[in-house]
């Protein structure tokens, strides 16, 4: 289990869950059910450092079917993983399973934070 920490700045509408340690599937659908009782526009999952090895396809998948469930309206959201290289593809995987059930929001992952801020905050 992972200790996950979620800060939200209000003034930019900007959540940030930071996790380190060995994340699991429960860590990842709690932070996101707790998320979606007040979303904001944008969300920075920070995974940086996390060990990834408990993490299936199945369990990314049940958690954009999560998202999916929660019909929870987040205009022009976006949502931004930062990741390191060695556990890049879980985080362009749960990409193509946003894709899939259609979430509205867009989602993309990086290996710095710095990289997934300046995404954030461009305007469409």
């Amino acid at each position: 289990m992972a200790d996950v920490r979620t800060e939200i700045d209000t003034n930019r509408s900007l959540t940030t869950i930071t996790a380190r340690g060995q994340l699991t599937a429960d860590d990842i659908l709690k932070a996101i059910n707790d998320f979606y009782k007040k979303p904001t526009r944008l969300v920075l999952w920070d995974v940086n450092g996390c060990t990834l090895d408990d993490l299936s396809a199945i369990d990314l998948e049940n958690a954009s079917k999560a998202i999916a469930r929660t019909k929870n309206g987040r205009p022009e959201g976006k949502t931004a993983f930062v990741i390191e290289k060695d556990n890049f593809g879980l985080g362009v995987l749960f990409e193509g399973f946003a894709k899939i059930e259609n979430l509205p929001y867009e989602y993309r992952s990086f290996t710095s934070r710095e990289e997934a801020m300046h995404w954030l905050n461009e305007k469409y």
